[in-house]
């Protein structure tokens, strides 16, 4: 085989190996967060991680204080911009393993106002999700917030965010709050489970994969073209050594 047959064969090889690869992994739940039990207060430990990938607590930022709520992660003092406040978010980071990386798919959260129908409207009316791939700077997706007596289920699409070889942290934001100056515990909003059944808050799914060495694939490829070269040079030999018999046959 000629040199542009052999790149023709480890192109397509390459190929066949990114398909067969693709076709053996599908986006699964690889860092789970549940509110069941918690009473609002303090950071909320992952339930579940998936092997070679750290997910951490749920934390608050400085901008926003916790208050006592059943089942649920809250806080008040959301910002009455119409903006995100720098420091007001609920935020978490996942971390693969040495040698390993992530390529997330989808986050789903659970979230709802707190206060009755009467100050429902005081509390941050608005969300956002940031990343801290570009340093907290655009937003992932946003929309409204959801009145008490509902939960709002929000999926956000991950999976611009490409290959992560390192940490990545993601911020929740509550923001447009009434800006009560005098009464700002009346500014709320919490985290909640979107699924009580099986007491999901906060989910990303996605992928963790070991990072292959350098020329790893590479080399795959041109073993598997060599034999492939091998294989037709021997068709090629039994098919002469037939040809070359056949007179003498004769």
């Amino acid at each position: 085989m000629h040199a542009f047959g052999v790149a023709r064969a480890v192109a397509g090889m390459a190929l066949a190996g990114s398909v067969f690869m693709s076709a053996m992994t599908s986006a699964v739940e690889i860092a789970i967060y549940s509110f069941n039990g918690n009473n609002g207060t303090g950071n909320v430990a992952a339930a579940f991680d998936a092997d070679n990938l750290t997910a951490g607590a749920i934390t608050r930022g400085t901008g926003v204080t916790a208050f006592a709520r059943t089942n649920s992660m809250a806080a008040y003092g959301w910002t009455s911009s119409g903006t995100p406040g720098a420091n007001d978010y609920f935020q978490f980071t996942l971390t693969p393993a040495t040698g390993y990386s992530l390529t997330l798919d989808d986050m789903i959260f659970g979230e709802q106002q707190v206060r009755n129908q009467f100050y429902a409207d005081e509390d941050a009316q608005l969300w956002a999700v940031r990343s801290s791939r570009d340093g907290y700077t655009a937003n992932l997706a946003s929309g409204a917030t959801t009145a008490p007596g509902s939960v709002g289920t929000h999926t956000i699409d991950l999976s611009g965010l490409g290959t992560l070889t390192s940490a990545v942290t993601f911020r929740i934001y509550g923001y447009d709050s009434s800006g009560f100056i005098f009464l700002p515990t009346i500014n709320e909003w919490a985290l909640v489970n979107y699924d009580t059944a099986n007491n999901y808050g906060v989910t990303v799914t996605g992928d963790v994969a070991l990072i292959p060495e350098p020329g790893a694939g590479l080399c795959l490829a041109l073993g598997g073209a060599a034999l492939l070269c091998r294989r037709r040079s021997r068709r090629r030999d039994h098919g002469s050594a037939a040809t070359a018999a056949t007179p003498a046959a004769a």
